[in-house]
């Protein structure tokens, strides 16, 4: 089976370029330097892992020049003088394309494997190598990219921010009850002032009315003062009467208002989850329907495979047997003697004519066995595709199902709504016409104060200690209308302050206080859990590098050395087994740390990422020894054929143009 490759303006090759290369084999692609050798194994790379979620990938994908560094002004896999480059591979009838423009917009029709890049390129730029050169022997990096940990620190990282939103938040609740707190003292000693004041005027008033009561001249004037301070009275409890009531209304209003907006927040969410419903439905009918498509007439398409194959094993019996009868028969020969053929009878064979013979009949025997893999992996396919076609008709069951459900609660919610609206309204009406009556009684006490005001001034030309008695009450008067106005300020302050708004629900200090502190015990869980998670992601991602290093070591007959990650710090071990010493990769010489670099990268492929079936190798092999060069290539060999992979790697070559060509020995 082959993968194609076709490259438009990839790096440093203009114009429009076609590979092929062979599964379960080494593909040496050669070429001069400078010719375009490593833009081909980063076009592959590239396509194969990119988009990266991951930072720290993208971050290689930079280092190894996949991706532009930041400041750059173009991308390094664009040909110089062109907008866009494309790479399109097809293997196992699939295929992976990547459109990328100069200025950096990536286009993908699949989404590649992110660890590919950093378990299956090995090149001069790789990472592994890159810390094997430098002696670092830190590998939590590594650990954290391969397993699942890093995705579960993503998650961390998340409930960290809300844990840090939490704290604002409830910092500012704290704040905000020290207010409120600090407000309701100023709020009762103003409503003690302003009682005091009430009291103190009453009793001067009442002390006037005495001194007036004993004046003939100024009866008249007592009763109308008289008159006046009933009226006020009256009306100010009028206007305190009112003013709760407006209080309490406006309390059940706002309640109202905000069950009335949780209820439109919660349809808007509905609304969206299902237009988000809606379009996982057209994209699931859209797959089902093309699936539908390639699987017509499947049943009469398997029934020509079953006999087809049937058919081929005959013939492959067949083949097996003459082959058996031609070994035998050559076995028995001598180079110069002659046998009876064993087929038809008649004429006599040379042991040189059974070798053709054979040779001719296996060859016949491989063609059959590939037709019978052909049609065997036709038939896992037509399966495969059933079987999808199940799945995607149950997912589209099950949001089909959502989606009703959904429409039901809306429908639900949408009456809800009008129940509520229905309830407001009367309510908001009621509060209008009292704030309405309010008004007019304010006013109406406005005006009776400002008779009496009047009526003061004329008593207070009667006599000295009449004046002084006015004067003071006016002096209270003013004090009392300072305190009310002070109260006024200080009760919409607390109104202000003792409400405070999260993910768009209002709601008291107490109860904001009470939530957060349930939901940051929820996020501290969670968050126990994550971690937890992730550290079993790590010893899990560790136990199986373990467990495939030591038969990638075994299989590549570099098992003088013995090397492990150590799971309490990550750190990678190094035993030379020939003197029984732990060895650094600082003392190594540079082909010992290629080697070393390439089995962690074997190892790295066969444990977490085997598809894509590509490993790409750029250059290193010319760092080995022959000795060393020889064991990795018998290795490789061996790899691609074990695993089905295909094997690419670039030497160095005097060729006028760039080739492929299968591996053929050293």
């Amino acid at each position: 089976m082959e993968a194609e490759l076709a490259l438009e303006n990839v790096g440093g090759l203009s114009g429009l370029r076609s590979l092929k290369f062979i599964k379960g084999t080494i593909n040496v692609v050669r070429a001069p330097n400078a010719t375009g050798k490593s833009s081909i194994i980063k076009a592959i790379a590239l396509c194969l892992s990119a988009p990266y979620k991951s930072k720290k990938i993208t971050e290689i994908a930079r280092e190894m020049g996949l991706l532009r560094q930041v400041g750059e002004a173009v991308e390094p896999l664009v040909y110089i003088g062109a907008k866009s480059a494309k790479i399109l591979m097809k293997f196992d009838s699939r295929e992976w394309e990547l459109n990328i423009s100069k200025d950096g917009n990536y286009v993908h029709t699949q989404e590649g494997e992110e660890r590919f890049l950093v378990t299956s390129l090995l090149t001069r730029s790789s990472p592994v190598l890159n810390k094997l050169l430098k002696g670092d022997v830190d590998f939590k990096w590594i650990v954290e990219m391969v397993s699942l940990a890093d995705r579960y620190e993503v998650v961390a990282r998340v409930i960290e921010r809300e844990r840090n939103k939490i704290r604002d938040f409830q910092a500012e609740i704290e704040r905000r009850i020290n207010e409120v707190e600090s407000l309701k003292r100023e709020k009762i000693a103003l409503e003690e002032d302003i009682n005091n004041y009430k009291q103190k005027e009453s009793e001067l008033s009442s002390k006037l009315s005495e001194l007036l009561a004993n004046r003939g001249e100024v009866s008249e004037l007592k009763k109308q003062r008289d008159h006046l301070l009933a009226k006020i009275k009256e009306h100010e409890k009028k206007v305190e009467g009112l003013s709760n009531s407006i209080k309490e209304l406006k309390k059940e209003v706002e309640e109202l208002n905000k069950k009335h907006e949780a209820k439109l927040a919660e349809k808007k969410r509905l609304e969206n989850e299902n237009k988000k419903i809606l379009k996982e439905i057209e994209v699931v009918s859209k797959k089902l329907k093309e699936l539908d498509e390639s699987l017509k007439n499947y049943e009469e398409r398997l029934r020509k495979i079953g006999e087809e194959i049937e058919v081929l094993r005959v013939e492959e019996g067949r083949l097996l047997a003459k082959s058996e009868m031609y070994e035998k028969a050559s076995k028995l020969l001598t180079q110069s003697q002659k046998v009876l053929c064993p087929l038809c009878g008649e004429g006599h064979l040379t042991a040189e004519r059974l070798r053709e013979e054979e040779a001719s009949v296996k060859k016949q025997l491989g063609k059959v066995r590939d037709k019978i893999g052909t049609l065997i992996s036709e038939k896992n396919k037509i399966y495969s595709k059933l079987r999808e076609r199940d799945e995607l008709k149950k997912e589209l069951e099950k949001l089909t199902e959502t989606n009703s459900e959904t429409i039901r609660k809306l429908q639900s919610l949408k009456l809800t709504l009008s129940t509520s609206l229905a309830e407001l309204e009367p309510l908001q009406m009621k509060l209008e016409g009292l704030e309405a009556e309010k008004l007019k009684e304010e006013e109406l006490l406005n005006k009776y104060k400002a008779e009496l005001k009047a009526l003061d001034d004329s008593i207070c030309e009667l006599g000295k200690e009449e004046q002084a008695i006015v004067k003071e009450i006016s002096t209270f008067r003013g004090k009392l209308e300072q305190s009310k106005k002070q109260l006024e300020r200080v009760e919409k302050m607390l109104e202000a302050k003792s409400y405070i708004e999260i993910l768009g629900y209002k709601m008291s200090l107490e109860r904001a206080k009470k939530v957060l502190e349930e939901w940051s015990a929820i996020l501290d869980e969670v968050l126990k859990n994550v971690q937890t998670e992730a550290r079993k992601e790590r010893l899990m991602a560790v136990e199986l590098f373990n467990d495939q290093v030591r038969k990638v070591l075994k299989d590549s007959k570099f098992d003088y050395l013995d090397i492990w990650i150590d799971a309490s710090n990550f750190r990678l071990h190094i035993i030379d087994r020939r003197v029984a010493v732990e060895v650094s990769p600082r003392i190594l010489s540079e082909t010992e740390r290629y080697v070393l670099a390439f089995i962690i990268h074997a190892t790295l492929k066969l444990a977490y990422s085997p598809y894509p079936p590509f490993f790409l190798i750029d250059e290193v092999a010319l760092s080995l020894d022959e000795t060393r060069k020889k064991a990795v290539f018998n290795y490789l060999l061996h790899l691609a054929k074990e695993n089905g992979w295909f094997v690419i790697l670039t030497e160095l070559g005097n060729e006028s143009e760039i080739t492929v060509s299968p591996f053929k020995g050293l």
